[in-house]
């Protein structure tokens, strides 16, 4: 039986599945401790407990990104605030390579945060 994160992939795109797909690999293979979790009707990614990132689309064009939940404490110049107040997202291009040193350059930040090796405003 395909549980519910498993159907939010198979329900995109081929080429917004694949983005998806390649971001939770890459995501989950950054430390044993980030855990895949279904909320807020999207795939979140949980480290050590605690809301890290998520993987959604923009309603509006339909293309995939990556939310940060710390994001405001993260200087990036892929992370979009928009008139998001703790958030930043991370826009995904299907057509595009994966910006994976980016990616992992701002998890490994998030990851510092939840640690508590970064303050927390």
């Amino acid at each position: 039986m395909i549980n519910i994160i498993d159907n939010y992939y198979l329900r995109q795109g081929e080429a917004v599945r694949e983005t998806m797909l390649a971001v939770k690999t890459l995501v989950l293979s950054l430390h044993d401790a980030i855990t895949p979790e279904w909320k807020y009707s999207a795939p979140f990614f949980y480290y050590r407990k605690r809301m890290m990132c998520y993987l959604t689309t923009n309603k509006h064009s339909g293309l995939p990104y990556m939310g940060v939940v710390y994001g405001k404490l993260i200087d990036h110049p892929l992370l979009v605030q928009g008139n998001r107040i703790r958030m930043k997202i991370l826009p995904l291009d299907p057509e595009a390579d994966l910006p994976v040193d980016a990616i992992t350059e701002i998890l490994r930040h998030s990851m510092d945060i939840l640690d508590g090796k970064l303050k927390r405003r």
